[in-house]
């Protein structure tokens, strides 16, 4: 660890030859500055600089930050990261970090905001209920204070984005809460979905499905047509890794928004019980009837579905675009012939273009203390470091010069130091050992984790073309007390019981057709009507129906 700290030192060293200036200039804004940095336009840039840049000469404002510390355990927040370094020169702040491991966070920030004693300025939320400990007088009600003066960029964002601010104001009116923006932007640059083995399609003549119906032909001649050329009938046609990922061919969500989707009418519905999610079990049912998927796609871990990747006995997986490398290089150091070489979503039955699914637009909802005495700084500092694009920049990028570069078309490029680090880091591990992708809240730039695929052309070429086939996620506002207790009482069972079913349908241990109706009817009398009705009231909230 020593050496990767020392090769970081000399690159910051060499950084200092480049300017900084391109990434905050407004006329630069390039397409990797286009997903969560366009919080703030050219006009909105300038009055937010004058609005919110320290004085000159001023002492660093103290900010105490409570989250959980960074995902590479080497590069602890509290002993200085790159980006963080630059973020607290910029704004003229020093963070005193308040921190904790990933399992212990939860319960620590829950124990303390009861306590209501001695908090941070600043908190990650995460499963925090904001409105209890905003109702209680803990968590600062800052909905005052949302406006040009102390938070400019998100106020641009909410202009831009209302569901955004729908998403983080409680059912009382108020807001407890700001956050980053996710969302489109991991997706956009890395999406996950079907990779199918070309040299299984070139040894049986066969093209990429486009539908259901080609994609169960291809299955099938998979498991019949001795795909692998080794005259043994060993294929496993599809992983099964996430069969979730057909429901999109029925205008479904499942690996998204879950139990929850809009109807035509634009009105909040139960997905299991819906019959497009029928049709979709009837589906997978006969994808695993007929051999055509893993018969241990629900009892098999991940490092045993790997394994058999590895050996080339699926002719299709499921992946993240980025992730797909780990297996094609598995399959080259088995002289596997062939590679996992993604393809479009499918069709909907109804005809409609497929899609993928965004994920959930909040990254790291933050709070405030009601007690810090520095609340405006704690603002600006916040709004600045997730909606800006100087911030932006830094928290997905990392270093000018040390972590990327920027070419003379505007185009951000990664550096060796993250794609083929000395130290022997992965790009994450290198990153994040200067400070990017952080556990404390941040906006994701779709092009950060495209440029991370640039020396793997299979997905790199082919992600701009996948961007147009991305679905925007469902948005909820805050659940309330009231309406947590009513939830928690009713979903523990139906979730249980949904996904139990949902399993039993498929291998046919419960019967899709005949035993259907009493499904449903149970899920009913379990009362399903209601949380409907609350998802309905989150949802009408946020989107200001």
């Amino acid at each position: 660890m020593k050496h990767a700290i020392r090769t970081i030192a000399v690159l910051l060293m060499c950084a200092l030859l480049f300017s900084l200036t391109a990434c905050a200039q407004s006329g630069e804004q390039t397409s990797a500055t286009t997903a969560a940095t366009t919080a703030a336009t050219t006009a909105a840039g300038t009055t937010v600089a004058a609005s919110t840049a320290p004085a000159a000469g001023t002492e660093p404002t103290v900010l105490k930050y409570a989250t959980f510390d960074n995902y590479y355990a080497n590069a602890s927040y509290a002993d200085g990261v790159p980006v963080v370094q630059k973020m607290e020169e910029i704004m003229n702040v020093k963070i005193e970090w308040e921190l904790t491991t990933s399992s212990q966070y939860a319960t620590t920030m829950e124990t303390r905001l009861a306590a209501n004693a001695d908090l941070p300025d600043i908190m990650n939320l995460m499963s925090v209920d904001p409105e209890k400990y905003g109702s209680a007088g803990v968590l600062a009600d800052i909905t005052g204070y949302i406006g040009m003066e102390y938070t400019p960029y998100s106020m641009k964002w909410f202009e831009d984005h209302p569901e955004f601010l729908g998403a983080i104001t409680s059912s009382d009116g108020k807001v407890y809460q700001l956050a980053g923006y996710r969302g489109r932007g991991e997706v956009e640059g890395d999406p996950y979905g079907l990779f199918m083995q070309d040299a299984w399609l070139a040894n049986l003549g066969l093209e990429q499905p486009t539908n259901l119906t080609e994609m169960y032909e291809t299955l099938t001649a998979f498991k019949n047509g001795d795909p692998n050329r080794n005259e043994k009938a060993d294929e496993i046609p599809y992983s099964g890794e996430n069969y979730k990922i057909f429901a999109s061919s029925y205008g479904l969500t499942l690996y998204t928004d879950g139990a929850w989707m809009k109807d035509d009418a634009g009105s909040i519905q139960y997905t299991y019980t819906q019959e497009a999610y029928r049709d979709y079990l009837r589906y997978v049912h006969k994808l695993y009837d007929e051999g055509l998927m893993d018969p241990e796609f629900a009892t098999m871990g991940k490092d045993q579905r790997n394994a058999k990747t590895a050996q080339g006995v699926y002719g299709m997986i499921n992946s993240w675009f980025a992730s797909s490398k780990t297996y094609n290089d598995a399959l080259v150091s088995n002289n596997i012939e062939g590679q996992f070489v993604p393809i479009l979503p499918l069709d909907q039955e109804n005809g409609e273009k497929g899609f993928f699914m965004a994920l959930t637009i909040l990254c790291r909802p933050t709070g405030f203390a009601a007690s810090s005495k520095v609340l405006t700084e704690a603002l600006r500092f916040f709004d600045w470091s997730v909606m800006s694009d100087e911030a932006n920049i830094l928290t997905n990028f990392g270093i000018e010069g040390v972590s990327y570069t920027v070419d003379d078309r505007g185009v951000y490029h990664y550096t060796d130091y993250a794609l083929k680090n000395p130290d022997g880091l992965t790009p994450m591990e290198a990153l994040r050992a200067l400070g990017c992708w952080p556990t404390f809240a941040y906006s994701f730039i779709k092009d950060s984790r495209y440029a991370m695929n640039e020396t793997y052309p299979l997905v790199y070429d082919l992600t701009p073309a996948m961007r147009e086939y991305v679905r925007d996620s469902l948005v909820f506002a805050p659940i309330s007390a009231e309406q947590s207790a009513v939830y928690n009482m009713h979903m523990t069972d139906i979730d249980t019981y949904a996904n139990e079913m949902m399993l039993k349908f498929i291998d046919g241990s419960a019967d899709l057709e005949n035993g259907w109706d009493e499904y449903v009817g149970n899920i009913e009398s379990i009362g399903v009507g209601e949380v409907v009705e609350i998802m309905q009231a989150r949802y009408d909230t946020a989107n200001k129906k």
